[in-house]
This record gives C-alpha cells, structure tokens and sequence, in this order.
C-alpha cells in the first residue's frame, strides 16, 4: 500500500521522466494534496535558480507547507534572493533547506499566511526586511550559527510572540 507522499513523489518522477510534459497534471496534483492537508516537499521544478551563484530567484509552486530540498538542479540552496517567498500567501509553512547560508532582503516578507519557518544551523545571516508583514508568524527559532538579522526583519508580525535565539544574541541592526 502506498502512502499519500508516495503517490505524489510517484507523479513527481514522472514528470520529469516526460520532460515537463505533465507539470499541469503535477501543479493540480500538488494543489490536492495541499488542500487535502499533507506535507509537500518542494520539488525542483518549484523553484527559478540561478546555478552560477547558487541563489533561489523565485517559487512558482502552489504554497502550504514547502519544504525546500537541499539540492536544485544539482547544486546546493545555499542563498535566497530577493523576492523569493514575497507576496506567496498560499504558504503556510517554510522549512528551509538544511545548507541555506544566507537570505537577502525581503526574500519572505508579506506573506498573510505564514505561520511557521524552520531554520537549520548552517544559516548566518538573515538580512533586513525578511519576515516583515507576515502578521501570522507565531514563533521563530534562529539557529546558533546566525550572527546578523538586519533592520526590520520581524517588523509587523502582529502575532509573533516568541524568538528563540540556540546561540548567541546575534547583531540585531535597527528596529527588529
């Protein structure tokens, strides 16, 4: 018996063993399972990435709860660019991948239904305006290893109640 992230891991193969000819059947299947409640793992195909630099430049997926893979087309998810995540109100949750070592200004910001995000260790940085008006944001945990969070980061999350830092209180620039 196969399990719900089977059958959709099964439909994800065969995409891309058909060159993309199914990525309309995989967005509908994909925009199911969200609806139905199960978890999601982001496919590649999901993410715009420039290679070069190793940067996520956009998410073209359905939303709910993404979780990013560690590797997109071959390389690592080390960075997320600007305006990545921004404006994506069909995200519920973000797990980031466990190699993201940085993430630019306004990469995640203005995201009404954002409630959660999972950070990992090899992060340091979180630079100004990420999180900003994500007003359903409730908890965040900032990994040791994060030595900065720019200006404005956590500003207007109305609902954030909690920030726990695993190290160090990094540098906090401005107004947070």
């Amino acid at each position: 018996i196969l399990s719900d992230i089977d059958i959709i891991q099964f439909i994800k193969d065969i995409f891309y063993k058909t060159g993309g000819f199914m990525k309309k059947k995989l967005l509908l299947c994909t925009m199911l399972a969200v609806w139905m409640g199960l978890p999601v793992q982001a496919a590649e195909v999901d993410f715009e990435f420039d290679t070069y630099d190793y940067i996520m430049t956009n998410y073209v997926g359905a939303g709910g709860d993404v979780v990013i893979p560690d590797v997109i087309q071959d390389c690592p998810a080390k960075r997320i660019a600007q305006g990545t995540f921004q404006d994506k109100d069909t995200i519920t949750s973000i797990t980031f991948p466990t190699v993201l070592v940085s993430m630019e200004p306004f990469s995640v910001c203005e995201n009404d239904s954002l409630t959660k995000v999972e950070m990992f260790d090899d992060l340091v940085m979180i630079d100004s305006h990420n999180f900003y008006k994500c007003p359903n944001l409730t908890e965040v945990t900032i990994p040791g290893r994060v030595s900065f969070i720019g200006s404005d980061a956590f500003t207007w999350c109305d609902n954030l109640n909690s920030i726990t830092f695993e190290g160090d209180v990094p540098y906090i620039e401005g107004d947070c």
